[in-house]
């Protein structure tokens, strides 16, 4: 299993305050984010998807081969900067000399400001 999994890990900046939830399940079956850069998300409770808010997720990529699936797209649109890294088959904090997908890019991480990436 683990050399099916595609990790991503993201990093809000500037971090203004601590990251909480709130649970909203007798209203509405929703869970509410608060984001480090005090920004908010609404997800689904049952799914987890996101339903609105300053990250926008695309579908997860279900191609039969797990070399060629696409990592999660995950595009911020709010106001701070988001540092994102992929990995399959591994932690994507770690540096590593190998890539087994050739989606990925081992040796570069995305930034991004108000959904534009550099």
């Amino acid at each position: 299993m683990s050399h099916d999994l595609l990790e991503t890990t993201i990093i809000l900046i500037p971090r203004l305050v601590y990251p909480y939830i709130t649970s909203k399940l007798n209203t509405g079956e929703t869970i509410d984010i608060v984001l480090p850069t005090n920004e908010t998300m609404k997800l689904n409770a049952k799914t987890k998807e996101i339903i609105s808010g300053t990250l926008v997720e695309s579908k997860i990529d279900m191609t039969a081969s797990r070399h060629e699936r696409k990592f999660v797209g995950l595009k911020y649109t709010g106001n701070g900067i988001m540092i994102g890294v992929d990995r399959r088959a591994g932690t994507p904090e770690h540096l590593y000399n190998v890539s087994y997908n050739k989606n990925e890019n081992i040796k570069k991480a995305i930034v991004t400001h108000k959904g534009k990436s550099v």
